[in-house]
């Protein structure tokens, strides 16, 4: 009866163990990619009207300004609080000042969508691609979508940078991924 007993024990503990090793397998698998997979809307760069990139992360400047260097547009808008010293790159760079448009006064991507397409209806521009960092992709798209008809934005995520296999292993990441999250529940219940 003892070594029944001790049988069962090692049974339950190997079900346990075996219950831990796939709930580990299916957070790594399926859940934690899905929490960035919802979050992330990279698409194809296409010919447009105007390049407009938000601040934020480093990154987003250099991949505007390489788009726009492609030819993908022949304006570029830079979106708020680093607007003006991504103006004055731009400038250091070669473009044009006149085919650089600004807008500095928003504070957050509500007010940038709101703002950059203010701008481009005043310069007659319809076509726009927005680029920003991967998780921030979801939003850009879901606000920018309030004011322009979705077929008119190309959203392009910042090439590099955290994946959806690799997300979780930064603290920095981790934050901006629970930051989106509720940011976008905040536009979906006071911004509309």
């Amino acid at each position: 009866m003892l070594n029944t007993h001790r049988l069962n024990i090692l049974w339950i503990a190997f079900s346990v163990l075996l219950g831990l090793f796939l709930v580990w397998l299916m957070l790594l698998k399926l859940i934690l990619p899905g929490i960035w997979n919802f979050l992330l809307l990279d698409e194809e760069p296409r010919q447009s009207d105007v390049i407009i990139v938000l601040s934020g992360d480093t990154g987003r400047f250099e991949y505007g300004l390489d788009l726009y260097k492609k030819r993908y547009s022949d304006y570029i808008l830079f979106a708020g609080g680093a607007a003006p010293s991504m103006r004055r790159q731009a400038l250091s760079s070669g473009i044009e000042e006149d085919h650089i448009l600004l807008d500095s006064r928003s504070n957050s991507t509500f007010e940038n969508a709101r703002n950059s397409v203010a701008i481009m209806r005043d310069n007659n521009l319809k076509y726009a691609i927005v680029v920003t960092s991967g998780y921030h992709t979801k939003r850009a798209s879901v606000i920018f979508g309030d004011f322009l008809p979705r077929s008119d934005l190309t959203i392009c995520a910042i090439p590099g940078g955290p994946t959806r296999d690799n997300w979780w292993k930064d603290k920095e990441t981790i934050m901006a991924v629970v930051s989106e999250y509720l940011k976008l529940i905040y536009h979906y219940l006071f911004e509309r």
